[in-house]
């Protein structure tokens, strides 16, 4: 299957800074990015009526899943969707406990499912210059998202089976940026052949 469509992505994330400048609620800027990962889950195979949106998973703390594919009433595939637009390094590290704790809470409740995350970040100066420990939270964030597709649980099942970054902004043009970064982490590479598992 060819990698991720890079126009796309891009029209996604116009649309999602559209919504989001204009005020809209959390969820519904975030839409763009959740149609871009669908149409994405389309390219690679995934039947338009498998996928279902907004699927509350239920366990010790039930949890909405932006994205849900499921496969003779048994879901295969969970997706959610994390962003952060502005306080960066204050709220790195609860973002990163919200994280592993869906993720902890998803696994348990869907052992055999196929996880994925989706971590759109502004990309402005906070979130790419490096601090003192010589790392940015980009960086930060890329080295956290790959650790997190490494740790089992239960020695079987990885935390995350797929994990993708968008770190992007406008510019002063108006254009959006997307930085680029490594490819264990690049939503354009093959995060979602590996979220599908086929």
């Amino acid at each position: 299957m060819a990698a991720g469509d890079r126009k796309r992505l891009v029209s996604s994330l116009e649309d999602y800074v559209r919504h989001r400048d204009a005020g809209s609620a959390s969820k519904r800027h975030v839409m763009p990015v959740i149609r871009f990962a669908m149409a994405e889950l389309i390219q690679q195979g995934v039947p338009a009526d498998q996928i279902q949106l907004e699927v509350v998973v239920e366990h010790y703390f039930p949890r909405k899943a932006d994205i849900a594919i499921k496969r003779d009433g048994e879901i295969a595939t969970v997706l959610f969707v994390v962003t952060q637009s502005g306080s960066v390094r204050k709220n790195l590290n609860n973002r990163k406990r919200e994280i592993v704790g869906d993720a902890v809470n998803l696994r348990l409740a869907q052992p055999k499912a196929r996880i994925g995350l989706i971590y759109l970040i502004r990309a402005d100066k906070e979130a790419t210059r490096k601090g003192n420990a010589g790392t940015s939270p980009v960086d930060e964030l890329v080295a956290f998202l790959s650790s997190l597709q490494l740790v089992r649980v239960g020695e079987k099942w990885p935390l995350l089976d797929a994990a993708a970054l968008i770190a992007a902004d406008r510019e002063p043009g108006g254009r959006v940026r997307i930085e680029p970064v490594a490819a264990e982490v690049d939503p354009l590479g093959d995060f979602f052949k590996r979220l599908v598992g086929f």
